[in-house]
């Protein structure tokens, strides 16, 4: 029974420095599809939780002010992905803006029904040579 708290007590231990760590240096555990990775397994994630990663598409945004109803196109270089977004559109939403989506595929539709926008911050992710 000693040894057995011993184990549990080392493994929550180590938990809480692993989370400590991944908080103060900044990383991060979110795990996502690019549109193109997404695309490519249709058929198997119907109805399940995803993040997509990619680009909102210039001149694809239609937005309904009245029922905060959105659509638009989320984009990388090889394959595209409508999406659709029921809620206050955050202040950073415009064509261009580096986008993860998390929501589910409705095939019937054949669009991503979001319930987060989430963007990234382009300047966390300049070259060296860029921020001199």
């Amino acid at each position: 029974m000693k040894k057995r708290k011993f184990i549990i007590g080392g493994i929550v231990i180590i938990a809480c420095v692993a989370g400590l760590v991944l908080t103060t240096t900044g990383m991060s555990l979110d795990f996502y599809d690019s549109v193109s990775q997404f695309t490519a397994r249709l058929d198997s994630i119907e109805g399940r939780a995803v993040r997509v990663r990619g680009i909102v598409s210039p001149g694809e945004i239609a937005h309904d002010a009245n029922t905060l109803d959105t659509e638009f196109t989320l984009a990388d270089d090889d394959a595209s992905v409508r999406v659709f977004y029921h809620g206050v559109l955050p202040s950073s939403f415009t064509s261009g803006s580096d986008l993860i989506v998390q929501g589910t595929y409705d095939a019937d539709a054949r669009r991503l029904v979001a319930n987060q926008l989430m963007f990234k911050c382009p300047s966390k992710y300049e070259s060296a040579r860029n921020q001199r």
